[in-house]
């Protein structure tokens, strides 16, 4: 089985690529395409299965990309030869803080318990970005679970504004009295 490689390395060689032609953004937007595409689990184990030719896998990455940056292409087809698709995610997470240093911005990773207006989502990135002092870029996920409210990573900063969390302190003031 082939070495996994270092999604650093693939970030850094793709913000290398995205620098030089002037679409730094427009890669972040590339490598969300790959990583949901991968989340396609049947794609996924056609691309690593033994069993498929290459050439088979090839074209099946032609024809689901299609309409996407070449470039896209062959980042899919490498990944694959080096049976190296599991770290998509990781790639995508470490071009993500290239891109956002390179753009004054940063990426704020926000669950709410419902999906958002597009006036929440701005009033929340414009409130983040006072907080932080940079433009913000969503990073949105939906968990039902924390009741109400969000939670938000910016950085190394969490800010946890859910009833959840809320609910386990007064819990836990309830219990200590």
């Amino acid at each position: 089985m082939p070495r996994k490689g270092s999604p650093q390395r693939y970030a850094d060689a793709i913000f290398e690529i995205a620098q030089d032609r002037n679409n730094i953004a427009d890669w972040t937007t590339n490598l969300e395409t790959l990583v949901s595409v991968l989340q396609n689990s049947d794609f996924l184990d056609l691309l690593e299965s033994p069993k498929v030719k290459e050439e088979d896998k090839m074209t099946a990455i032609q024809a689901v990309l299609s309409g996407e940056d070449p470039l896209l292409r062959n980042l899919m087809s490498l990944l694959t030869v080096r049976n190296d698709l599991r770290i998509a995610s990781a790639i995508l997470d470490q071009y993500r803080v290239a891109a956002d240093e390179a753009l004054g911005q940063e990426t704020a990773d926000v669950t709410t318990a419902v999906e958002l207006t597009n006036d929440e989502k701005q009033k929340l990135s414009q409130a983040l970005s006072s907080m932080v002092g940079k433009a913000i870029n969503l990073n949105l996920k939906v968990d039902p679970d924390i009741v109400g409210g969000f939670r938000a990573r910016v950085g190394d900063r969490l800010i946890d504004g859910t009833l959840k969390s809320r609910f386990e302190r007064l819990r836990q003031e309830i219990g200590t009295n």
